[in-house]
């Protein structure tokens, strides 16, 4: 008998945890598993990456967590289609899940730990509904620990599965548009996130514009879109060098500005395990990351990349200025974080782990009754 699983994810704009939920729902076997993947709130732009591989999606249209109606809708939805499991993905997804599946009479209800969450509120809810929750995939080891030591989740109920990467997506890569105008850059520093609190991209700004004072030469480039948007511009504006920064906005993919930079900076305040160093590194990209999260489980610094304290700006323009003043030594740790990558961190990998934990919920189902 196929495995009914329906995956419930908080929206289905391109980002991280998007793109690690369709990795996963496009690799599992048909003839074992029937699936279908649901948003929270509307459809975003990688509801067409479902649909492309014939798999169905829905979305619940929820305004808030106080939107009462959209709950029942969600639980409406589950009972026609009466799935073995309810996987759910990233904050929201988790608790409405957890409450809706629970309405709906779902067997296992498996949630996803995708961050360190660092809101008060949302570590209370977490720790008040974690008991509707079968099981917790945490994306980190670091996740885990946090998790069970803030949330107050009892240890025997999480469970790691790190993120992966398709290698296969990052074999042949068409060169960054013309647009971007990275043609003729020289060295380029890329930063890829949202522009907001967690991913801090004013510190990457401030950074950038210090090693541009030691008259080092590159081009540092940004992609992403977020509500610290404006801020950013303004700044970029007031420090000047603004022909030595370039804001790409939102990209499809960002995969062209990873095999053109020559090393990627990430400067989050908190992480759960960011998809974006695992490709950077796939793609034979060194990463200088903040020790935040899973990161020092993704980089071993001096090796794969470097990190830095959270919010240590004269660190970070250290390692920035020592790898764009020996690109000899980036290139080389690139290549030794791509096998890294080979080594440790492939999506078949990943796919592989969660299969094992729906074997063990549904095994802990059948001698439950």
């Amino acid at each position: 008998m196929k495995r009914r699983i329906v995956f419930l994810i908080t929206e289905l704009d391109p980002g991280g945890a998007e793109r690690a939920l369709y990795e996963l729902v496009v690799r599992l076997p048909p003839d074992a598993y029937e699936v279908a993947v649901a948003s929270l709130t509307d459809e975003g732009e990688a509801a067409g990456w479902f649909r492309r591989e014939g798999i169905e999606v829905w979305s619940v249209g929820m305004r808030g967590m106080a939107d009462v109606r959209a709950l029942f809708r969600l639980k409406r939805e589950i009972e026609r289609r009466r799935p073995h499991l309810l996987h759910s993905f990233l904050f929201h997804a988790n608790l409405a899940g957890r409450v809706a599946g629970r309405m709906a009479g779902v067997p296992l209800i498996l949630s996803s730990v995708r961050v360190e969450e660092t809101r008060w509120s949302h570590l209370l809810l977490d720790g008040l509904t974690h008991r509707l929750a079968d099981l917790e995939a945490c994306v980190s080891e670091s996740a885990r620990r946090y998790t069970a030591a803030r949330a107050r989740v009892p240890p025997e109920k999480l469970v790691v599965v790190p993120n992966g990467v398709s290698l296969a997506r990052f074999a042949e890569v068409a060169p960054a548009p013309a647009e971007w105008g990275l043609g003729d850059a020289g060295l380029v520093v890329a930063w890829v996130g949202r522009f907001d609190a967690q991913k801090d991209p004013l510190l990457f700004l401030r950074a950038a514009h210090a090693v541009l004072r030691r008259g080092l030469n590159a081009r540092f480039v940004m992609a992403g879109e977020g509500p610290l948007r404006r801020r950013v511009e303004a700044e970029a504006r007031r420090l000047g060098h603004a022909e030595r920064i370039r804001l790409l906005g939102r990209v499809p993919d960002a995969a062209p500005l990873l095999k053109r930079c020559s090393f990627l900076v990430l400067t989050s305040r908190w992480e759960g395990m960011p998809n974006v160093v695992l490709e950077a590194m796939a793609c034979s990209r060194p990463v200088i990351a903040t020790a935040v999260g899973g990161c020092p489980e993704m980089i071993r610094d001096g090796v794969t990349g470097c990190l830095v304290r959270r919010s240590c700006e004269g660190t970070l323009v250290e390692r920035m200025a020592g790898l764009l003043g020996d690109p000899g030594r980036a290139a080389e740790m690139g290549r030794v974080a791509r096998r890294f990558v080979e080594q440790h961190y492939t999506i078949e990998q990943t796919v592989a782990a969660w299969k094992a934990v729906y074997d063990k919920l549904f095994a802990w189902r059948r001698v439950r009754g």
